[in-house]
């Protein structure tokens, strides 16, 4: 057996990131002796994070040592359905097992609740039967929202234009139902693919919308509401580019979501990304207004129509030879080929693409900045992106030092723990903030459950080139959900970690890094 020599710190970025990565990475293995840990002090302690185990989902307690007394801050609470990591149990124990812990760990009360934006797997726990453990036994201090939870003019606004995507995107997934059961050939593959990335938004796993079509996103709102009903109006922070906050000693930098509704359309460009989106053979990059699908004929030429049974009914004032004689084609069941009802339809998955970037770009992103000395402008940083895209990443360059006191590229090269966006898919960590990580002791912290992604959903999460720059910025420090599980690797046994390794504690229901 070869014998590992030992690592003596944390090196900067070993090559550029700017090189693209393979297709499949090839794994360099570390040879070397594990460093023997050294406990951390309770002195020597700033910061745990605690990332739970929750499988493909969000839900972080973050613990401040700084101050007299610890304080604690969740940032978000959710799992998307089904992604356990442990089959044997229900979603509902490994809700309640982390609730319990929470609890726990924070003494019953939490400082301040974070939730970046309206995605079940963000927000599903604080909206299902463990919530009682939250009525009961736990009480919220502040809670922080992105601006566009505000009740402001442009957030109405916002709100509006989301509501009626879901109306649209219900109607289209109804009809989508209906036709995978009668040409499952043609639409079983599209009904599903559509089902899978509105279920973000709150749709159930089988797909079936049934009476409450309508209510898409009932879920996810339903949990916003609750954490702001909980903390009470008068504790609430919508945060807004620029703005600063304080939590335990640290300066919070709020970096998204961007003003501008254009950068929140924007989920992808030349560039910007690791690996091109897949799902739907669609080119994100591309926009068609609010994405509701478009009649095929100007208004002048279309009549409304009624169906009964099967069949079109013109209304008693269309009654006229003309307009018969057509009907009488159009239900002609030999003459169905000719109609072109489900056209619209097969925009649907452009149009759910356009909401699960809409809703993304929308996260709230912080970034955590430690004091060195008595000044905060040098010291170390943690970025919190939710599942920030392109448009909100790259507006972070749009704030000026010279007028909010902080620059996003700063901040970048001085992050020592990234929590990765959106559990490692292809579009959600923006490529060239990445290549501005390169602190020599940059972790990362990935929420994904890889064999459910692929098995259950056919996502591939982490994308492959993505979690090679991961790898290589962070010397293989990527700690992750479904570490250790099945062929998913252990990064305390492949990482470089030069002693850092004495900051990390493994449990089944967490994973705590110490920063």
């Amino acid at each position: 057996m070869a014998t590992k020599s030992k690592a003596t710190a944390a090196k900067p970025v070993r090559k550029t990131a700017a090189k693209a990565a393979p297709a499949t990475p090839i794994r360099k293995t570390v040879v070397k002796a594990a460093p023997a840990k050294k406990a951390l002090k309770a002195s020597e302690r700033r910061v745990r994070v605690r990332m739970y185990r929750v499988g493909l989902g969000d839900c972080f307690l973050l613990t401040s040592y700084l101050g007299k007394e610890p304080q604690h801050m969740l940032i978000d609470c959710g799992m998307f359905g089904g992604s356990r990591l442990a089959p044997a149990t229900s979603d509902q124990e490994v809700q309640l097992q982390v609730l319990k812990n929470i609890t726990a760990e924070s003494g019953g009360h939490l400082d301040v609740v974070v939730v970046t934006h309206e995605h079940m797997d963000h927000v599903s726990i604080f909206n299902t039967l463990a919530k009682s453990e939250f009525d009961k036994k736990l009480s919220f201090g502040q809670a922080w929202f992105g601006w566009v939870e505000s009740n402001t003019k442009a957030a109405q606004n916002l709100r509006q234009k989301y509501e009626r995507l879901q109306v649209a995107l219900a109607n289209g997934l109804t009809g989508l139902q209906g036709l995978a059961a009668s040409d499952p050939d043609g639409y079983s593959d599209l009904h599903q693919g559509v089902a899978a990335v509105a279920e973000f938004m709150g749709l159930e796993a089988n797909g079936e919308l049934g009476a409450d079509a309508k209510k898409l996103a009932v879920k996810p709102r339903a949990a916003m509401d609750y954490v702001k009903q909980k903390a009470g109006k008068d504790n609430l922070s919508f945060g807004s580019p620029g703005d600063t906050w304080d939590f335990g000693g640290l300066k919070v930098r709020v970096l998204g979501p961007p003003t501008s509704e254009d950068q929140m359309r924007i989920m992808e460009k030349a560039g910007a990304s690791y690996d091109r989106a897949l799902l739907f053979g669609v080119d994100a990059e591309s926009s068609s207004g609010e994405g509701v699908p478009q009649y095929p004929f100007a208004a002048q030429w279309r009549m409304d129509a009624t169906m009964e049974n099967g069949q079109a009914r013109l209304k008693p004032d269309q009654d006229n030879a003309t307009l018969t004689d057509i009907l009488s084609r159009y239900n002609d069941s030999e003459q169905s080929w000719r109609r072109i009802d489900n056209q619209a339809l097969d925009s649907v998955s452009t149009l759910a693409l356009q909401m699960d970037k809409y809703i993304n770009n929308t996260s709230l992103c912080l970034a955590f900045e430690f004091a060195k000395g008595d000044k905060f402008a040098d010291g170390d940083v943690m970025i919190f992106p939710g599942d920030a895209q392109v448009g909100n990443w790259s507006s972070w360059f749009d704030i000026k030092k010279s007028e909010k006191g902080f620059d996003a590229g700063e901040l970048l090269a001085r992050t020592i723990l990234y929590k990765v966006g959106h559990h490692g898919s292809h579009n959600a960590t923006y490529k060239p903030a990445l290549e501005k990580m390169t602190h020599p002791k940059l972790v990362g912290m990935i929420p994904t459950n890889e064999a459910f992604a692929k098995k259950s959903k056919k996502w591939t999460m982490p994308a492959p080139n993505l979690n090679a720059a991961l790898e290589e910025h962070t010397h293989e420090r990527l700690l992750r959900n479904d570490q250790g599980i099945g062929k998913v690797a252990d990064p305390l046994k492949t990482g470089e970690w030069g002693g850092l390794d004495a900051n990390v504690e493994v449990n089944p229901l967490y994973i705590d890094y110490y920063v």
